[in-house]
């Protein structure tokens, strides 16, 4: 298991700049998405498939604005990675979303998605989201005492 980690974090950094530089030029427009405390949200994230239509081995990281290392990271067959805020409410939702549930008031604020392609050219596509989560609270009448 150990062996795995490492070559997935030295397989992550050994890429991240080239992956970084050609992945925020063309990205989507932020999507801005709004949950109630306690209820769940998804939050988009997009994956393009290269243009040869073989999908590669790729890595889903989910960074919180402000925190320089991912709270998820998921690699195919493997377990997620999931920071103790998260463990046990934070789940992949299709190829790179992420499933917050449930939501709380903490959580808000910016996320980003990046997906990093394994064994392609990172220039020639690009994948990952900036995501805005807004938590309202619960109404006052519905608040315990």
């Amino acid at each position: 298991m150990i062996w795995y980690v490492a070559t997935l974090i030295a397989s992550v950094f050994s890429t991240r700049g080239t992956a970084a530089q050609g992945a925020h030029g063309v990205r989507e427009e932020p999507r801005f998405v709004t949950a109630r405390a306690g209820e769940s949200v998804i939050l988009g994230c997009d994956v393009s498939p290269p243009l040869d239509g073989q999908q590669p081995p790729y890595v889903v990281e989910w960074f919180k604005f402000g925190v320089p290392i991912p709270f998820f990271i998921n690699f195919r067959y493997y377990p997620p990675h999931v920071d103790p805020e998260y463990t046990g409410r934070a789940s992949l939702h299709g190829k790179a979303s992420l499933q917050i549930d449930p939501v709380r008031s903490e959580d808000q604020g910016w996320y980003e998605c990046r997906v990093l392609m394994l064994e392609q050219q990172y220039d020639t596509f690009h994948n990952g989201s900036w995501v805005h989560l807004t938590v309202n609270g619960l109404p006052q009448c519905c608040r315990g005492s």
